[in-house]
């Protein structure tokens, strides 16, 4: 095995990345864009689980995708924390976001 190729998706990716760098496998994220592209220009228009596995290995193989260190554990931490972060601000600014708010 040369690399692993995947689609950053959601939450889910981050626990597959550290198990990868933890287990000192190479990896590549591929952004979903560049894979629906890439699926398209070779005429794999269907989705499913096992098409889009083939279709990323095949874009893996032939692109030679350049895999990425893995992340140190406090990085990956941070990064977690500002997701969150962004969220709660995203709460905040909705319309009626004052329910959420501490009463003084």
């Amino acid at each position: 095995m040369q690399r692993v190729v995947f689609e950053p998706t959601g939450p889910y990716h981050r626990a597959l990345e550290r198990a990868l760098g933890a287990a000192g496998v190479p990896f590549a994220k591929v952004n979903p864009r560049q894979a629906r592209r890439f699926a398209e220009a070779t005429g794999k228009l269907a989705k499913t689980d096992s098409l889009d596995a083939a279709m990323l290995a095949r874009m893996g193989a032939l692109l030679e995708l350049e895999t990425r260190p893995a992340r140190s554990e406090i990085l990956l931490e941070l990064k977690e924390l500002h997701l969150a972060r962004e969220a709660l601000v995203s709460i905040d600014q909705l319309p009626d976001s004052s329910v959420w708010r501490s009463q003084p």
